[in-house]
């Protein structure tokens, strides 16, 4: 597995346990992990996996807001809300993906991205309150008009089950931090929400 794409990966399964076990009615204790090493020999070692260099070859120098890997094994980039920049799979640059603005393929604030299990990516913009679909050629094919700001976000079955965490102030969402989301038409359509707290 990608080393990028752990971290979603364990959001993912902690999501759809929390579904599951909502869904059931059933409560499950959470799995404490102790903070005494459980393997005197182990250790963690950490590898560079790639190093993302910007148009003039330079490498990248601050830190990202997200990262993604597509299924074309290109880099998706996001700084300070600014459109996505793909990188290839050795970490050369290839193009800034949309720009400021509210018009198809235009960004307020990227905030989450997410890898279809096709080529391509969508990019869910917060501000902007929507999703947009990007193919594989790097174009904005579809939009889909949110609810709220969604992040993070996981699509267990892109894109009839998306998961998020949200404040959306409906009737059925309202004081859940996680919410079931439908994204097929143009419009969001909402399944349901769950989660304790904050939904962290």
């Amino acid at each position: 597995m990608p080393a990028l794409g752990v971290h979603r990966w364990l959001l993912a399964v902690s999501m759809l346990a929390a579904t599951t076990s909502s869904m059931s009615g059933q409560r499950r204790e959470p799995i404490r992990i102790p903070d005494a090493a459980l393997c005197a020999r182990c250790s963690v070692a950490l590898q560079p996996v790639v190093q993302l260099e910007t148009a003039a070859g330079r490498g990248v120098n601050v830190r990202p807001s997200v990262v993604e890997m597509d299924g074309l094994g290109r880099y998706w980039y996001v700084e300070s809300m600014d459109a996505p920049k793909v990188f290839d799979h050795a970490g050369k640059f290839l193009q800034v993906v949309g720009r400021k603005g509210q018009g198809p393929g235009e960004f307020l604030g990227p905030v989450a991205l997410w890898a279809t299990q096709g080529d391509s990516m969508v990019v869910f913009d917060g501000p902007g309150m929507r999703a947009t679909v990007i193919d594989r050629d790097l174009k904005a094919v579809r939009s889909i008009r949110l609810p709220a700001p969604l992040n993070p976000v996981v699509a267990p079955a892109w894109p009839s089950q998306v998961i998020a965490n949200a404040l959306i102030p409906s009737a059925t969402g309202v004081g859940w931090p996680l919410h079931r989301l439908a994204l097929v038409g143009p419009v969001a359509e909402s399944i349901g929400s769950f989660g304790p707290g904050t939904g962290e």
